[in-house]
Order: structure tokens, then C-alpha cells, then sequence
């Protein structure tokens, strides 16, 4: 055999392995804001639930005296509150927690940047 019949193997190029379309859309940041998103509609269900009550009452009683009336509006009032209470200052840290923490931390750095810098141009 003369070297130009002989079979010379050509390396192929390197495939890369394509990611699957659940690899590519669903990252960790999105599946915090499901789960963040989820916990918003749940408290949100349970909001609109409360009002429907209200209304259901103001159907089946359309003289209902303000006594009654305003004691339920209060207590959904309380209700909407306490609900974003939980959503935001309750749930949110905790679903966020990593953002929260390296935020901060960028945050300390650039304030002792700023320190240095001050520091710096007193001298």
C-alpha cells in the first residue's frame, strides 16, 4: 500500500452536548421565582377567597346593617396586611436568601471602598 491509499483518520471535531430545553430555561433563578410566584398565589387566592365572602354576604343580604359590614371589611383589611407582611418580608427572604446575602456583601465591599478612598484623600 503507497501512503496516498492508506486511510488516514481525520479527528473529527468535538461535539458538543447540546443541553435539553429544560437545561436551558430552567435555571436556578427561575425556579426561585416559581417558587416565589407560587407562594404569591396562594396568599393572593386566599385574599380574593375572603373578598368573595364579603360579596357573597352583601348578595344574600343587600340591607346588611353597617355593624356587620364594617367589621368585615376591617377584618379583610387585616387581611390583605398581614398577607403582604408574609409575602414580603416573610417569604421573600427566605426564597431569596442567596440574593439577599451577596447583595449585601457587595454592598459591605463598595462601602469600604468608599472608606479607603476617603481615607486616601485625607492624607
Amino acid at each position: 500500500m503507497s501512503d496516498s491509499t492508506s486511510k488516514v483518520r481525520v479527528p473529527r471535531k468535538q461535539v458538543r452536548q447540546k443541553k435539553s430545553l429544560i437545561e436551558t430555561y430552567v435555571t436556578p433563578k427561575f425556579k426561585k421565582d416559581l417558587k416565589f410566584g407560587a407562594v404569591a398565589f396562594v396568599l393572593m387566592c386566599i385574599g380574593i377567597f375572603h373578598y368573595a365572602y364579603i360579596m357573597r354576604q352583601l348578595v344574600l343580604d343587600p340591607y346588611m346593617e353597617k355593624k356587620r359590614l364594617i367589621p368585615l371589611v376591617i377584618v379583610f383589611l387585616v387581611n390583605v396586611i398581614f398577607l403582604g407582611y408574609l409575602l414580603l418580608w416573610k417569604a421573600y427572604p427566605i426564597v431569596y436568601a442567596e440574593e439577599i446575602a451577596q447583595e449585601k456583601a457587595e454592598t459591605e465591599q463598595l462601602r469600604q471602598a468608599e472608606q479607603e478612598q476617603r481615607l486616601k484623600k485625607k492624607e
